[in-house]
């Protein structure tokens, strides 16, 4: 169980998130939904060690992560198999870009694609690395519709045991896993 306790975070001199309480089994599916400005990438960045805690703790987040950050993080000059072959075969892939809306862009530049073909792409590393938790903020931003439906599709069918904590600010984005615990909510 991942548990955030009474978490306060300060970003640059400004209280980000204050007197935050939340549990997460990490073989589920947890979201949290919350406005712009309300603290979910800075209690990601506090889960993963890279923000301390002005109160609180944070217990349980699994050692072996994987991460969507923000940002999605890629090597834009490298094509899309470079930037995942570390985490896969090729056939394995070809299967994930196909089962994500991205057919045939294997040997496509990163540079090259959208903003929601990067953000696919960014998942796709996420789920094909080996890991026992997976970590994503705001996956779904910039991603139409049917390609969000998509690619949580694929993420479901490939969390093979682990759990995963997504943010979002779109409420909507929750419902593409109606498995999903919702017990993380802004208030």
């Amino acid at each position: 169980m991942i548990t955030v306790n009474n978490v306060t975070l300060t970003y640059e001199g400004k209280t980000v998130l204050k007197n935050f309480s939340a549990q997460m089994d990490e073989r589920e599916i947890s979201c949290l939904v919350g406005e712009s400005g309300f603290g979910k990438t800075s209690l990601i960045n506090a889960m993963l060690g890279f923000l301390p805690l002005a109160t609180g703790g944070i217990q349980g987040v699994p050692e072996r992560l994987s991460v969507v950050f923000q940002e999605d993080r890629l090597f834009e000059d490298f094509t899309v198999i470079e930037n995942l072959k570390l985490f896969a075969p090729p056939e394995k892939i070809a299967d994930a870009l196909a089962r994500c809306g991205l057919p045939g862009e294997e040997k496509t530049k990163v540079r090259e694609l959208s903003g929601g073909m990067k953000r696919r792409v960014a998942i796709i590393r996420a789920v094909l690395c080996e890991s026992d938790y997976i970590i994503m903020d705001e996956p779904f931003s910039g991603i139409d519709a049917e390609n969000k439906r998509k690619t949580a599709l694929y993420i479901c069918a490939n969390l093979n045991g682990r759990g995963l904590f997504f943010t979002t600010h779109n409420e909507e984005d929750k419902l593409l896993f109606p498995q999903a615990v919702h017990a993380v909510k802004e208030e």
